[in-house]
């Protein structure tokens, strides 16, 4: 904590220098920045076009003419209740959403009985179940 009445001094060209030498010097920030920027450029960038594709209008609708009095571009929830919608999202969105509910209520009370099994009972081949220690624990060497 900073003393009473003590306030940072203003920010200057050689301190914001020395401060992105340090962030950047360091190679856990380097991996973590090349990471998020290949996170960004592959997935969340080509979300973001496909989410908002899903809302506007095709020119195959206009031509069509299943959406009556749409323009190429204008916004619409028309293809979330068209029935072909149905067919390629709605149905594998719920069987996916069930078969995870039932996965989920499986797996935790058997992960809560493994783990409680590993720590409080003396269950053969415990050793190969259980992690090795971190870090490695080295032996003296005997000489």
């Amino acid at each position: 904590m900073a003393k009473k009445g003590w306030t940072r001094p203003p920010m200057s060209r050689e301190r914001f220098r020395n401060q992105f030498r340090s962030l950047i010097g360091n190679p856990f920030n380097v991996i973590v920045l090349i990471t998020l920027l290949l996170l960004f450029t592959l997935i969340v960038i080509p979300l973001l076009a496909m989410v908002q594709n899903t809302f506007v209008v095709a020119k195959a609708e206009v031509m069509r003419r299943t959406i009556p009095g749409a323009k190429i571009g204008d916004y619409t929830l028309w293809y979330l209740a068209s029935p072909l919608t149905k067919t390629i999202l709605w149905v594998p969105l719920r069987n996916s959403l069930i078969i995870g509910a039932f996965v989920t209520v499986i797996s935790v009370p058997l992960g809560a009985l493994m783990a409680w099994l590993m720590v409080r009972t003396d269950i053969p081949g415990k050793g190969l179940l259980s992690a090795p220690p971190w870090p490695p624990v080295s032996c003296p060497s005997s000489s």
